[in-house]
Protein backbone atom coordinates (compact mmCIF):
# COMPACT_ATOMS: atom_id res chain seq x y z
CA UNK A 1 0.00 0.00 0.00
CA UNK A 2 2.44 2.60 0.81
CA UNK A 3 4.40 1.52 -2.53
CA UNK A 4 1.54 1.78 -4.63
CA UNK A 5 0.50 5.52 -2.77
CA UNK A 6 4.33 6.86 -3.58
CA UNK A 7 4.59 5.18 -7.01
CA UNK A 8 0.72 5.40 -8.33
CA UNK A 9 -1.74 7.59 -5.99
CA UNK A 10 0.63 10.47 -5.17
CA UNK A 11 1.42 11.15 -8.81
CA UNK A 12 -2.21 10.67 -10.17
CA UNK A 13 -2.57 13.08 -7.28
CA UNK A 14 -0.58 15.93 -8.59
CA UNK A 15 -0.84 15.30 -12.37
CA UNK A 16 -4.59 15.92 -11.33
CA UNK A 17 -3.87 19.14 -9.32
CA UNK A 18 -1.86 20.25 -12.16
CA UNK A 19 -4.59 19.55 -14.98
CA UNK A 20 -7.23 21.38 -12.94
CA UNK A 21 -5.15 24.23 -12.14
CA UNK A 22 -4.20 24.28 -15.93
CA UNK A 23 -7.71 23.98 -17.17
CA UNK A 24 -9.58 26.67 -14.25
CA UNK A 25 -6.82 29.63 -15.74
CA UNK A 26 -7.51 28.34 -19.66
CA UNK A 27 -11.20 28.24 -18.58
CA UNK A 28 -10.89 32.21 -16.91
CA UNK A 29 -9.29 33.53 -19.99
CA UNK A 30 -11.65 32.31 -22.81
CA UNK A 31 -14.44 33.46 -20.36
CA UNK A 32 -13.11 37.01 -20.20
CA UNK A 33 -12.44 36.62 -24.30
CA UNK A 34 -16.02 35.60 -24.70
CA UNK A 35 -17.19 38.53 -22.86
CA UNK A 36 -15.00 41.36 -24.29
CA UNK A 37 -15.51 40.19 -27.91
CA UNK A 38 -19.24 39.60 -27.04
CA UNK A 39 -19.04 36.31 -28.27
CA UNK A 40 -21.97 33.60 -28.97
CA UNK A 41 -21.83 30.65 -27.73
CA UNK A 42 -20.68 29.02 -30.87
CA UNK A 43 -18.41 31.72 -31.61
CA UNK A 44 -16.58 31.08 -28.08
CA UNK A 45 -16.46 27.43 -29.04
CA UNK A 46 -14.83 28.36 -31.95
CA UNK A 47 -12.35 30.41 -30.26
CA UNK A 48 -11.76 28.21 -27.85
CA UNK A 49 -11.01 24.99 -30.44
CA UNK A 50 -8.28 27.68 -31.97
CA UNK A 51 -6.77 28.05 -28.39
CA UNK A 52 -6.27 24.29 -27.89
CA UNK A 53 -5.52 23.39 -32.15
CA UNK A 54 -2.79 26.60 -32.11
CA UNK A 55 -1.45 25.74 -28.28
CA UNK A 56 -1.18 21.81 -29.16
CA UNK A 57 0.96 22.66 -32.29
CA UNK A 58 3.19 26.10 -31.94
CA UNK A 59 5.36 27.25 -29.57
CA UNK A 60 2.61 29.31 -27.87
CA UNK A 61 0.89 27.56 -25.54
CA UNK A 62 -3.24 27.66 -25.48
CA UNK A 63 -3.33 30.15 -22.45
CA UNK A 64 -0.91 32.43 -24.49
CA UNK A 65 -3.66 32.32 -27.50
CA UNK A 66 -6.06 32.95 -24.98
CA UNK A 67 -4.80 36.29 -24.05
CA UNK A 68 -4.07 37.27 -27.69
CA UNK A 69 -7.68 36.86 -28.02
CA UNK A 70 -8.22 39.20 -25.29
CA UNK A 71 -6.03 41.35 -26.29
CA UNK A 72 -7.60 41.30 -30.38
CA UNK A 73 -10.93 41.62 -28.70
CA UNK A 74 -9.98 45.25 -26.85
CA UNK A 75 -8.50 46.44 -30.11
CA UNK A 76 -12.68 45.19 -31.02
CA UNK A 77 -11.52 42.83 -33.47
CA UNK A 78 -14.52 40.20 -33.79
CA UNK A 79 -14.66 36.38 -33.44
CA UNK A 80 -14.27 35.82 -37.09
CA UNK A 81 -11.79 38.69 -37.39
CA UNK A 82 -9.50 37.19 -34.57
CA UNK A 83 -9.34 33.68 -35.80
CA UNK A 84 -8.21 34.92 -39.00
CA UNK A 85 -5.62 37.43 -37.52
CA UNK A 86 -4.23 34.53 -35.08
CA UNK A 87 -1.73 32.84 -37.49
CA UNK A 88 0.15 35.99 -38.44
CA UNK A 89 0.21 37.55 -34.66
CA UNK A 90 2.01 34.04 -33.56
CA UNK A 91 4.40 34.30 -36.69
CA UNK A 92 5.68 37.81 -35.60
CA UNK A 93 6.19 36.89 -32.29
CA UNK A 94 8.44 34.31 -33.49
CA UNK A 95 9.59 35.60 -35.88
CA UNK A 96 11.25 38.98 -33.92
CA UNK A 97 11.31 37.28 -30.49
CA UNK A 98 8.72 39.61 -28.79
CA UNK A 99 6.54 38.99 -26.32
CA UNK A 100 3.21 37.70 -27.94
CA UNK A 101 0.97 40.54 -26.05
CA UNK A 102 2.94 43.27 -27.66
CA UNK A 103 2.74 41.73 -31.50
CA UNK A 104 -1.08 41.44 -31.09
CA UNK A 105 -1.09 44.48 -29.72
CA UNK A 106 1.19 46.15 -32.53
CA UNK A 107 -0.62 44.55 -35.15
CA UNK A 108 -4.01 45.77 -34.38
CA UNK A 109 -3.46 49.22 -33.71
CA UNK A 110 -1.23 49.37 -37.23
CA UNK A 111 -4.69 48.09 -38.82
CA UNK A 112 -7.12 50.26 -36.75
CA UNK A 113 -4.55 53.59 -37.50
CA UNK A 114 -4.63 52.99 -41.17
CA UNK A 115 -7.58 51.63 -41.63
CA UNK A 116 -7.27 48.39 -42.84
CA UNK A 117 -9.16 45.29 -42.27
CA UNK A 118 -8.41 42.39 -40.17
CA UNK A 119 -7.73 40.10 -43.37
CA UNK A 120 -4.41 42.69 -44.43
CA UNK A 121 -3.27 41.28 -40.90
CA UNK A 122 -0.78 38.92 -42.44
CA UNK A 123 0.41 41.99 -44.46
CA UNK A 124 0.86 44.53 -41.55
CA UNK A 125 3.06 41.76 -39.90
CA UNK A 126 5.27 40.63 -43.22
CA UNK A 127 5.76 45.32 -42.56
CA UNK A 128 6.80 44.95 -39.16
CA UNK A 129 8.70 41.46 -39.28
CA UNK A 130 10.52 42.85 -42.07
CA UNK A 131 11.50 46.44 -40.96
CA UNK A 132 12.70 45.07 -37.59
CA UNK A 133 15.54 43.04 -40.14
CA UNK A 134 16.21 45.97 -42.02
CA UNK A 135 17.12 49.01 -39.58
CA UNK A 136 17.93 49.47 -36.02
CA UNK A 137 14.02 48.77 -35.21
CA UNK A 138 12.68 46.04 -32.80
CA UNK A 139 8.54 45.51 -32.63
CA UNK A 140 9.18 47.44 -28.97
CA UNK A 141 10.49 50.31 -29.94
CA UNK A 142 8.38 50.57 -32.84
CA UNK A 143 5.47 50.09 -30.89
CA UNK A 144 6.75 53.09 -28.45
CA UNK A 145 6.88 55.21 -31.88
CA UNK A 146 3.49 54.77 -33.67
CA UNK A 147 1.93 55.56 -30.42
CA UNK A 148 2.61 58.43 -30.89
CA UNK A 149 2.99 59.00 -34.88
CA UNK A 150 0.96 56.37 -36.30
CA UNK A 151 -2.45 58.16 -36.52
CA UNK A 152 -1.16 61.31 -37.75
CA UNK A 153 1.05 60.03 -40.38
CA UNK A 154 -2.57 58.13 -41.62
CA UNK A 155 -3.95 61.80 -41.35
CA UNK A 156 -1.37 62.90 -44.09
CA UNK A 157 -1.50 60.19 -46.57
CA UNK A 158 1.78 58.46 -44.71
CA UNK A 159 1.31 54.26 -45.32
CA UNK A 160 2.15 52.28 -42.54
CA UNK A 161 5.03 50.77 -44.84
CA UNK A 162 6.81 54.67 -45.51
CA UNK A 163 6.35 55.25 -41.52
CA UNK A 164 8.33 51.86 -40.80
CA UNK A 165 10.83 53.55 -43.40
CA UNK A 166 11.14 56.49 -42.07
CA UNK A 167 11.29 55.06 -38.47
CA UNK A 168 13.98 52.67 -39.12
CA UNK A 169 15.98 55.68 -40.99
CA UNK A 170 15.88 58.12 -37.88
CA UNK A 171 16.65 55.20 -34.80
CA UNK A 172 19.67 54.47 -37.39
CA UNK A 173 20.86 57.87 -37.16
CA UNK A 174 20.63 57.50 -33.34
CA UNK A 175 16.82 59.02 -32.57
CA UNK A 176 15.86 56.90 -29.67
CA UNK A 177 12.13 55.72 -30.40
CA UNK A 178 9.98 57.78 -28.48
CA UNK A 179 11.45 60.65 -29.26
CA UNK A 180 11.30 59.54 -33.30
CA UNK A 181 7.19 58.90 -33.07
CA UNK A 182 6.74 62.91 -31.14
CA UNK A 183 9.06 64.38 -34.04
CA UNK A 184 7.34 62.36 -36.11
CA UNK A 185 4.25 63.42 -35.26
CA UNK A 186 4.69 67.29 -35.06
CA UNK A 187 6.24 67.11 -38.56
CA UNK A 188 3.09 65.64 -39.74
CA UNK A 189 0.48 67.60 -37.78
CA UNK A 190 2.89 70.98 -39.08
CA UNK A 191 3.03 70.55 -42.60
CA UNK A 192 -0.96 69.81 -42.36
CA UNK A 193 -1.88 72.99 -40.33
CA UNK A 194 0.35 74.56 -43.00
CA UNK A 195 -1.02 72.73 -46.04
CA UNK A 196 2.56 71.81 -46.90
CA UNK A 197 3.47 68.33 -48.80
CA UNK A 198 5.48 66.37 -46.32
CA UNK A 199 7.07 63.97 -49.78
CA UNK A 200 7.72 67.65 -51.60
CA UNK A 201 9.49 68.73 -48.46
CA UNK A 202 11.73 66.21 -48.19
CA UNK A 203 12.50 66.37 -51.88
CA UNK A 204 13.16 69.86 -52.00
CA UNK A 205 15.26 69.38 -49.06
CA UNK A 206 17.24 66.85 -50.22
CA UNK A 207 17.64 68.03 -54.05
CA UNK A 208 19.22 70.95 -51.74
CA UNK A 209 16.34 73.14 -52.80
CA UNK A 210 15.35 74.61 -49.11
CA UNK A 211 17.88 75.04 -46.70
CA UNK A 212 18.12 74.35 -43.02
CA UNK A 213 17.15 77.98 -41.96
CA UNK A 214 13.84 77.50 -44.26
CA UNK A 215 13.11 73.95 -42.67
CA UNK A 216 13.58 75.33 -39.61
CA UNK A 217 11.00 78.02 -40.29
CA UNK A 218 8.56 75.41 -41.33
CA UNK A 219 8.53 72.48 -38.16
CA UNK A 220 10.49 74.23 -36.05
CA UNK A 221 13.55 74.22 -34.15
CA UNK A 222 12.96 71.38 -32.62
CA UNK A 223 12.00 68.69 -34.94
CA UNK A 224 14.16 70.72 -37.70
CA UNK A 225 16.46 67.50 -36.82
CA UNK A 226 14.53 64.68 -38.05
CA UNK A 227 13.31 66.61 -41.10
CA UNK A 228 16.95 66.80 -42.09
CA UNK A 229 18.04 63.13 -41.51
CA UNK A 230 14.84 61.86 -43.25
CA UNK A 231 16.12 64.66 -46.41
CA UNK A 232 19.55 62.78 -46.48
CA UNK A 233 18.45 59.57 -46.31
CA UNK A 234 15.72 60.49 -48.67
CA UNK A 235 16.39 57.45 -51.61
CA UNK A 236 17.31 54.86 -48.46
CA UNK A 237 13.83 55.72 -47.28
CA UNK A 238 11.95 55.01 -50.80
CA UNK A 239 14.00 51.81 -51.14
CA UNK A 240 13.44 50.52 -47.87
CA UNK A 241 9.17 51.48 -48.69
CA UNK A 242 9.44 49.57 -51.94
CA UNK A 243 10.95 47.16 -50.10
CA UNK A 244 8.18 46.61 -47.61
CA UNK A 245 5.50 46.76 -50.34
CA UNK A 246 6.68 44.10 -52.17
CA UNK A 247 7.44 41.78 -49.08
CA UNK A 248 4.99 38.25 -48.58
CA UNK A 249 7.74 36.10 -47.33
CA UNK A 250 9.96 37.81 -44.61
CA UNK A 251 7.25 36.74 -42.11
CA UNK A 252 7.40 32.98 -42.89
CA UNK A 253 10.87 32.96 -43.49
CA UNK A 254 12.26 34.30 -39.71
CA UNK A 255 9.36 32.42 -38.33
CA UNK A 256 10.51 29.13 -39.80
CA UNK A 257 14.08 29.91 -38.97
CA UNK A 258 13.69 31.07 -35.49
CA UNK A 259 11.43 27.51 -35.18
CA UNK A 260 14.06 25.40 -35.53
CA UNK A 261 16.08 26.11 -32.48
CA UNK A 262 16.31 23.85 -29.24
CA UNK A 263 14.54 26.25 -27.36
CA UNK A 264 11.52 26.80 -30.05
CA UNK A 265 11.60 23.23 -30.24
CA UNK A 266 11.00 22.86 -26.27
CA UNK A 267 8.59 25.32 -25.92
CA UNK A 268 6.79 23.34 -28.81
CA UNK A 269 6.77 20.91 -26.48
CA UNK A 270 5.71 22.63 -23.54
CA UNK A 271 2.67 23.91 -25.35
CA UNK A 272 1.39 20.82 -26.49
CA UNK A 273 1.59 19.23 -22.85
CA UNK A 274 0.01 22.06 -21.37
CA UNK A 275 -3.18 21.46 -23.81
CA UNK A 276 -2.78 17.49 -22.80
CA UNK A 277 -3.01 18.89 -19.28
CA UNK A 278 -6.23 21.22 -20.28
CA UNK A 279 -8.14 18.09 -21.63
CA UNK A 280 -7.01 16.06 -18.58
CA UNK A 281 -8.67 18.97 -16.48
Amino acid sequence: GSLLSFAVTGPLLALGKSAMDTFVQFESGMSKVGVVTNATTDELKMLTAEAKRLGATTEFSATQVAALQLTLGRKGFNPEAIKNMEQSVLDLSLATGEDLNLAAQTVGSSLRAFGRDASDAKDVANTLALATSRADLKLSTFSTAFANAGASASAVGVDLEELAAMMGVLMNSGIKASKAGTGLNSLFITLKEKGISLSDTLDMLSEGQMGLDRATAIVGKNFSKQLLILSKNRDETKELTAEYKNNTTALKEMAEKRSQTAAAKLAKLSSALETLRIEFG
